[in-house]
């Protein structure tokens, strides 16, 4: 059995609720008023840039964009823009910049980068006083302030939402139809929050030694995905593969053996039907499967089912499906013994993020006089 001893990490799973009507009440209407710049400015083009967690909370908005407003925004990795990608970027270019401590060396760099073109900057991170946020153009909170453990739960919602929040009202200024009202989320987070914590930790306990994981997700479920597998890095010191669900069957699937655990994100939408076909697939290898969905007949094609609440809108899904695998990696992290509040190799891992050479606004001017690209 695992040992169900008090983390920072579980307690943090359960304030999720919290940090989400924090967001709504504090941030909707300053969500309002950067979007009408942006729209004054006539932009064109959207863009947004951050590393991990933020990283992964832009992907979920880049299909929040395309299905709320037709609007393509890009996710890009924080050295992919800042290095390269910046280029692409001009002054009618909105570029959102994510972090959480505002710090993070590499994003510093991409808002640095997003200036040097000419671009509107968006910082989302939770400190007033970082260089980030001195940097930038506006600035929209991240309210998980109270987040303590080196794991992130509730700073990720707060991103997802506020990206989510922006897409909300381009649609709703563009006249285009507005998604299912969002005012019942923090609920339904907070019940299932409860909820899963006994089917998850059943699941880790009656997993065997010696396992691979993979996890997989289309869709919204892809970013959940990445979110999921970076969990069991961090908590639990797992190396969890991650792939999107198509790009499974091409290649992440030919070293499946019975010793393999992969992991399906899959709620009711667009992929879904995909999704039980891998997960079919799986079991024809014999490997086992942990299946996350709405759906309560997906567990049916998988070795485990997780069941989130029925009747949520697909778009919802980064932030009910991430409790599970938050669950996941607890129980993994204190199967193992390891310390799911403190993140391995952080002696490397902090001076690499934050203390990381970065280029100035004159390295960016010098290069691209370099290359002629104007």
């Amino acid at each position: 059995m695992t040992n169900t001893g008090p983390t920072l990490l579980e307690g943090e799973i359960l304030q999720q609720a919290d940090v989400l009507r924090e967001v709504m009440h504090q941030r909707t209407s300053t969500v309002e008023e950067i979007v009408q710049h942006c729209l004054d400015r006539e932009a064109r083009d959207w863009v947004v840039t951050g590393a991990g967690d933020s990283l992964f909370a832009g992907m979920c908005a880049e299909v929040w964009f395309a299905e709320a407003v037709g609007i393509p925004l890009r996710a890009i990795h924080g050295l992919h823009f800042s290095r390269y990608l910046y280029k692409s970027v001009h002054d009618r270019s909105i570029v959102f910049v994510l972090s959480y401590s505002g710090n993070t060396a590499r994003v510093v760099e991409a808002a640095t980068a997003a200036k040097s073109r000419g671009a509107t900057v968006i910082a989302i991170t939770a400190s007033a006083d970082s260089r980030l946020v001195s940097i930038a153009d506006y600035w929209l909170p991240n309210d998980a302030l109270h987040e303590r453990s080196n794991c992130r739960t509730g700073s990720f919602q707060a991103a997802c939402f506020l990206l989510r929040t922006v897409a909300d009202q381009l649609a709703r200024v563009s006249g285009a139809a507005l998604w299912p009202s969002a005012s019942n989320l923090p609920g339904a987070v907070q019940n299932l929050a409860t909820s899963a914590k006994e089917p998850v930790r059943r699941i880790v306990d009656a997993l065997p030694d010696g396992l691979t994981f993979t996890v997989i997700g289309g869709g919204y479920a892809y970013p959940v995905a990445q979110y999921g597998s970076a969990k069991l890095y961090e908590a639990a010191t797992i190396p969890a593969h991650v792939s999107e669900l198509e790009q499974f069957v091409h290649c992440e699937i030919f070293p499946v053996t019975p010793r393999s655990c992969v992991v399906i994100t899959a709620p009711t939408g667009a992929s879904y039907q995909r999704a039980v076909e891998v997960a079919d697939g799986l079991e024809e290898l014999g490997a086992l499967s942990i299946g996350i969905s709405d759906d309560p007949k997906f567990a049916e094609h998988c070795t485990y089912g997780v069941a989130l609440p029925p009747g949520w809108d697909e778009s919802f899904t980064p932030f009910l499906a991430v409790i599970p695998h938050q669950y996941f990696a607890l129980y993994w992290a204190l199967r193992r013994g390891e310390n799911a509040d403190l993140v391995s190799n952080k002696k490397v891992n902090r001076p690499l993020i934050e203390r990381s050479a970065q280029w100035s606004i004159d390295d960016y001017a010098a290069n691209i006089q370099a290359t002629g690209v104007l």
